[in-house]
C-alpha cells in the first residue's frame, strides 16, 4: 500500500494508493500511532524484553486521534484505521518513508514517525523478519564491511584512500 500525495511508478505498482493532503504526512503518522495504541494492536511476543517507553509514545499521541487529522492529512479518520489494523495485522509488515516526508514542514517529526512505526514491526513481532524491517549491515566503513572470507554476507570493505592507491601505482 501506498500512501502518497501524487500518483508515482510506485503507487501504480502498490495494491493500494491512498491520496493524502500534501505535507499532510506526520498527520497521517499520528493518526496510525493513536490508532495502534487506542486499540490495542501490539503484540510484543519474542521482542518485549527490548521495549521500553511505550507510555511515553502512548501519552505523546494521545490526543492526535483519526478524527482530528482527517482534515489535516485529506485521509478520513475510518481508512487511517483500517491501514492501521491491516498494517498491525500483516504476517509480514514494514513501514517506508522516501525523502518527501523529510522535505515538508514536519519533515523531522515525520521522520521520528516513522522510527515510530518501525517499532511497529517490534510491537506486531515484525522486526527483524523476512519481509518485514531487517537489521541491516553498514554498506562501508564499520567492522561487518571487513573481508573476512566468511559466508555470512560480510564483503570486502570500501577504500577511502582511493587517491592514494592510485598515486601509488602510478608512481
Amino acid at each position: 500500500m501506498v500512501i502518497d500525495s501524487r500518483r508515482t511508478e510506485t503507487a501504480d505498482l502498490a495494491d493500494a494508493h491512498h491520496f493524502k493532503r500534501p505535507g499532510g504526512d506526520v498527520f497521517v503518522l499520528l493518526g496510525v500511532v493513536h490508532t495502534l495504541f487506542a486499540e490495542g494492536l501490539m503484540k510484543l511476543d519474542r521482542l518485549a524484553p527490548l521495549v521500553a517507553g511505550l507510555d511515553a509514545v502512548r501519552d505523546a499521541v494521545l490526543s492526535f486521534t483519526p478524527a482530528k487529522m482527517a482534515a489535516r492529512c485529506g485521509i478520513d479518520a475510518s481508512t487511517v484505521r483500517t491501514l492501521t489494523r491491516e498494517l498491525a495485522q500483516a504476517r509480514r509488515a514494514a513501514v517506508y518513508g522516501h525523502m518527501g516526508t523529510s522535505v515538508q514542514a514536519h519533515g523531522t517529526l515525520c521522520a521520528r514517525l516513522i522510527n515510530v512505526l518501525n517499532v511497529l514491526n517490534v510491537l506486531t513481532g515484525n522486526l527483524d523478519r523476512t519481509g518485514s524491517v531487517m537489521f541491516l549491515k553498514t554498506a562501508a566503513f564499520a567492522a561487518n564491511t571487513s573481508d573476512t572470507g566468511k559466508k555470512d554476507g560480510t564483503g570486502r570493505s570500501v577504500g577511502t584512500s582511493r587517491w592514494k592507491k592510485q598515486s601509488q601505482r602510478f608512481a
